[in-house]
């Protein structure tokens, strides 16, 4: 059983895959609040666990954005991480692969071209995607006139690393594009 102190209604939490996550006034599952991240703060959960791993309930929705990108992970544990990612435009600028981590896009809202070291891949439209295995070098750009929302399903593994095609680390290279600061559609939200 989960050690709770209190109810859902009250603000309970237990600790799931490293982080306090609230639960249901039944006791029966979490609903995690979506956490921000980027390539300065990846996503670093454990398998560090109070009772016995409750079901993750989340809503795949996300703010649209007139500038800029985020991505917010809806749900995860230490084997499988769960993100929403939304681009007012553009997308990633270069190949690089995931070493050691196999993920997968598929499209919510929009559409992604995807380039691999040969040229494009595809356009990837509603309800479409895209699996990347590990070592697999990869980009992307929004190539549709609205906001391109991507669901992304990724499996962690220790010691992955996002590398250009030249294999150093893509945090370290100057190509790596930077965003403006994502500003919102007012109003505007995928749901």
């Amino acid at each position: 059983m989960t050690t709770r102190t209190q109810n859902a209604e009250t603000g309970a939490t237990v600790l799931q895959f490293g982080r306090q996550v609230p639960v249901s006034a039944d006791g029966t599952h979490v609903e995690p609040a979506p956490t921000g991240l980027d390539l300065d703060h990846p996503l670093r959960f454990s398998g560090e666990t109070e009772g016995t791993p409750l079901p993750q309930i989340f809503t795949v929705a996300t703010q649209l954005l007139a500038q800029g990108r985020t991505d917010y992970a809806l749900a995860v544990t230490d084997r499988l991480q769960i993100v929403i990612k939304c681009y007012a435009s553009g997308g990633e600028n270069y190949l690089h692969a995931h070493t050691e981590e196999d993920h997968a896009f598929i499209v919510l809202q929009g559409e992604a071209t995807f380039f691999g070291p040969k040229g494009p891949i595809g356009r990837i439209g509603r309800n479409r995607g895209v699996l990347i295995p590990r070592g697999a070098l990869y980009s992307f750009q929004s190539s549709a006139p609205e906001p391109l929302v991507l669901l992304r399903a990724g499996v962690p593994w220790p010691g992955n690393q996002i590398v250009a095609r030249e294999g150093h680390e893509r945090k370290q290279d100057a190509r790596d594009q930077t965003y403006p600061e994502a500003v919102p559609l007012e109003g505007r939200f995928y749901r």
